[in-house]
């Protein structure tokens, strides 16, 4: 059911407006704009200071974006394609499938903000582009503009919390 879940939420968000474009804005801030504005917004500000932080990488089907138990050295914004975070399954052969990010998704910042180890894998399901936020450039960030970086860093988590409430309210209504 979950799995059959993922796949009708993707096929219906194809068309998103995270995957419209606006001509006068270049990527990722649209994406920044989009994802924010569900969450209570982000001022320009923040947005265009942002915005050049950010690494595009073109991914093909099949590539793994980051593995288990490496060092979180960024977070993503997914804008195309399908990634899909796997745990390992000691009972079964298969890896297990906890989440699917689609476009308009930020993945990896738990591990990043936390400064920890990656807690799942990261896999194109299909080819993607996603923009990257380093480490190093995130730290220099903070040097920079402190009170710009924890408010980035208190809307993503807003964003992560709208989202794994989601996840849970899904798992409770399907299992």
């Amino acid at each position: 059911r979950q799995t059959d879940l993922y796949q009708a939420a993707s096929l219906a968000l194809k068309g998103h407006p995270y995957l419209t474009h606006d001509p006068h804005l270049k990527e990722p801030q649209t994406m920044l704009r989009h994802i924010f504005a569900e969450i209570g917004g982000a001022d320009d500000s923040l947005i265009d200071s942002l915005a050049p932080l950010f690494t595009c990488l073109t991914l093909k089907k099949g590539d793994t974006l980051y593995s288990i138990k490496t060092r979180a050295d960024a977070l993503y914004l997914v804008q195309q394609g399908e990634l899909v975070a796997y745990l390992p399954n000691d009972i079964e052969d298969h890896p297990r499938t906890i989440e699917t990010a689609i476009p308009g998704t930020i993945v990896g910042e738990l591990d990043f903000f936390g400064d920890t180890t990656r807690s799942t894998s990261l896999v194109c399901m299909e080819d993607a582009v996603v923009w990257r936020l380093g480490k190093s450039e995130f730290e220099n960030f903070m040097e920079q503009d402190t009170r710009l970086a924890i408010r980035f860093m208190k809307l993503t988590l807003s964003f992560s919390a709208e989202r794994s409430e989601r996840y849970i309210k899904n798992m409770i209504h399907f299992d």
